[in-house]
């Protein structure tokens, strides 16, 4: 047993250190307010698993303190854990918003932690914008963990005086009434706060190795450790796996560029992590993206890694820039991360590069493999069946070779109905509509900023919108039945664009627009000619009559 506040000061410290084999922090705001909680409450937390290796290890971040006559310890079991309660207890001096994983939120946040005393709840700082006005308006009743956490230990003098000062301007704001039980009661629960952290957990300390034994060999059985180890909660799929095998040395000199490409701003937006480049690199290395059952050293033998991994990451960047190019520079835009690899390979069987020329039929295929769901079911099955298709090829294929590739079967037409029933804002349908406009150079309105231009502003987020052109709240004032959410009701602006036009009644907004502005909304077959389709009442006309022409060219654009 070990004190939980003793190994998060010891995670600061740098004395427990993450291990390259380690994935990304991968917890929510929302379960770091769990852990809180359950700390709170005295529920169990599970354990930790820390492994001390006969000698260093290359380590993925943090310093390395080494103790005096032992090495330092790596968790294989707990990482999310001290990471998320490190986090919770920065100062705010201290604090340095880090983006979310999972792109939950658009923008870094703040992960310092406040509690609540009247709900007695945890509350992640950048995941509430209520909070944020709480903390920025000094709410009495909002308590940085910060203020009552000491990971050098219990500081009750600090304790007393942050709770007192707290009682007194709860009662000075009306929050609590100037008598004994209320106070006693907000004194009672931030001591109890205060000593969240000092509680004892199971502490298993993994041993492996011998002096003198082989390194390899005891990085394989920590990673064996850590694989079975972390089958619980967010599972590792078989890339994760994969991943963690590349911390042996003979690819030690490959992780630190791996991480990095990972942590460009670009990928970053895609949702490219660690586990996707792992695959890449293992379709790319074998010919197969199947990671679940490699030989435990796949990467030995000739060509060396580096080099594969260098024709993995110019050829990423080439397929990134295709997704780029369709308007797709953010995650939910994209129609299929896994369908990338695929075009990546393309571009390895052209010299790491994509011609301009070939950009368009690349689009295409991306977007037919997502309309007919290529690879909706096993990700490597998926792949497997591209790249099979490109290695029989050579380097002689030919960009339309994919989409061509995409069983006929599963591409139907797009009918109108199609158009009509959708309502997926970010579906495969509207993910082939933008690429559809930005082919077509299509500008929003009012500002006439070109959507591919905006979809590139910072790396897709608060770029691009999709704007109901019927509001629902001019159905709901006119008591209509309508549903505003249908993709015959949809545009694509930018995210300013969206704002000015707002909830207004299409007629009235699209009347005020100038003749240049009117051309851009027809380009996304808004009928700015006849106003009288843009009347609330004639929606069901305007919404069939607008479903056609989009069904009718998307259709084209695909050669559906």
């Amino acid at each position: 047993m070990e004190k939980l506040v003793e190994l998060v000061r010891q995670f600061e410290a740098g004395e427990i250190v993450l291990p390259i084999m380690q994935r990304e922090y991968v917890w929510k705001a929302k379960k770091v307010e769990a852990l809180l909680d359950s700390l709170y409450h005295k529920y169990p937390i599970g354990s930790f698993y820390l492994w001390r290796p006969s000698r260093k290890q290359p380590a993925r971040s943090g310093r390395q303190k080494l103790l005096q006559g032992e090495p330092v310890r790596y968790p294989l079991d707990g990482q999310q854990q001290l990471a998320s309660l490190a986090r919770a207890v920065t100062s705010e001096g201290q604090e340095t918003p880090l983006p979310p994983p999972g792109g939950g939120q658009r923008d870094a946040i703040s992960w310092r932690a406040f509690f609540d005393i009247k709900t007695e709840a945890f509350i992640v700082k950048g995941r509430s914008a209520r909070a944020r006005r709480r903390i920025a308006a000094h709410d009495p009743g909002l308590v940085a963990m910060s203020d009552l956490v000491s990971l050098r230990g219990l500081d009750v003098a600090r304790v007393t005086a942050v709770t007192e000062e707290t009682v007194r301007r709860m009662v000075a704001d009306g929050h609590i009434t100037d008598n004994e039980a209320e106070k006693n009661m907000v004194r009672t629960r931030l001591a109890r706060v205060a000593r969240m952290l000092d509680v004892d957990v199971l502490c298993q300390s993994v041993e492996t190795g011998t002096p003198g034994s082989e390194g390899e060999d005891e990085v394989d059985q920590a990673i064996t450790i850590f694989e079975r180890l972390n089958r619980g909660g967010l599972t590792l799929s078989a890339a994760d796996v994969a991943a963690a095998r590349l911390s042996h040395e003979a690819t030690e000199g490959i992780l630190g560029p791996m991480r990095d490409f990972a942590r460009d701003p670009a990928c970053v937006a895609l949702g490219i992590n660690f586990g996707f480049l792992t695959r890449t690199l293992v379709t790319f290395r074998r010919g197969s993206a199947k990671v679940a059952d490699l030989p435990r050293h796949w990467v030995a033998g000739p060509p060396p890694i580096e080099q594969d991994w260098s024709v993995v990451r110019r050829s990423l960047a080439a397929a990134i820039g295709v997704a780029q190019g369709a308007g797709w520079s953010a995650r939910a835009w994209l129609p299929s991360i896994n369908a990338l690899i695929p075009v990546a390979y393309y571009a390895k069987l052209k010299g790491g590069t994509i011609l301009a020329a070939d950009r368009t039929e690349l689009v295409k295929y991306l977007c037919k493999a997502a309309w007919g769901g290529a690879f909706g079911g096993s990700a490597k099955t998926a792949i497997d069946r591209y790249v099979h298709h490109l290695q029989n090829a050579g380097a002689n294929c030919e960009s339309s070779g994919l989409g061509a590739w995409v069983p006929k079967k599963h591409t139907p037409r797009i009918t109108v109905d199609d158009i009509l029933e959708e309502t997926s804002k970010v579906g495969p349908l509207m993910q082939t509509y933008l690429a559809y406009l930005v082919s077509r150079q299509a500008r929003s309105w009012p500002s006439g900023q070109a959507l591919g231009e905006a979809s590139r502003q910072g790396e897709g987020r608060h770029a691009l919108e999709v704007h109901s052109i019927f509001p629902r709240q001019v159905f709901e004032r006119l008591g209509l039945g309508h549903d505003a959410n249908a993709m015959a009701n949809y545009a694509i602006l930018t995210d300013a664009d969206n704002g000015v036009l707002a909830d207004e009644v299409p007629k009235t907004a699209y009347e005020r627009l100038g003749p240049e502005q009117k051309r851009w909304a027809s380009h996304q077959f808004i009928p700015v000619r006849e106003l009288e389709l843009l009347d609330a009442s004639a929606f069901d006309a305007f919404a069939r009559r607008r479903a056609k022409e989009m069904a009718g060219a998307l259709n084209e654009f695909l050669g559906l």
